[in-house]
């Protein structure tokens, strides 16, 4: 049996979030770049494909026009779930995914939203990883660097 397909917006332009929301797309979903956040209510699910520095106005961009029970995605690996506190308070399962290679980094407020994840991100052949608020800032690091590294070995071919 399949799982439901979902209608999922994008707000931003993030690498990470657009990279999350293609995968979907490839999974089944139907993916729109949201212009207007006024027509949030379309959506089952919102993916703020925003940096860390652009998540709170973001955030701010969509608080008055989401609804109770839809679900909110953001792919910035700085910051955890609380950085959708605003958006949780308005009733929406928020959630923090952000990509680690091979699997996500996830922070999730309650069972559900941490089911939601794991299976979106079993559709999409990757796992999930709790990452504590504090190990953030250093995993985000790691992983800029080894992209360095990796575009470094490719430019000296």
């Amino acid at each position: 049996m399949q799982a439901p397909r979902m209608r999922v917006a994008v707000w931003g332009n993030s690498r990470a979030g657009i990279n999350f929301a293609l995968r979907l797309e490839m999974a089944g979903h139907t993916i729109e770049k949201l212009e207007d956040p006024a027509q949030l209510d379309r959506f089952d699910v919102l993916i703020l494909a925003a940096t860390a520095r652009e998540l709170e106005g973001a955030v701010g961009d969509v608080e008055k026009h989401v609804r109770p029970k839809q679900i909110v995605i953001h792919t910035s690996l700085l910051a955890g779930v609380e950085a959708l506190d605003e958006l949780e308070t308005r009733g929406c399962l928020t959630i923090a995914a952000a990509p680690l290679g091979d699997s996500y980094a996830v922070g999730a407020l309650d069972e559900v939203a941490d089911t939601v994840i794991r299976l979106l991100l079993s559709e999409i052949h990757q796992t999930a990883e709790t990452v504590p608020e504090a190990q953030r800032a250093e995993r985000a690091a790691r992983l800029f660097y080894a992209e360095m590294l990796g575009a470094l070995t490719v430019w000296r071919r």
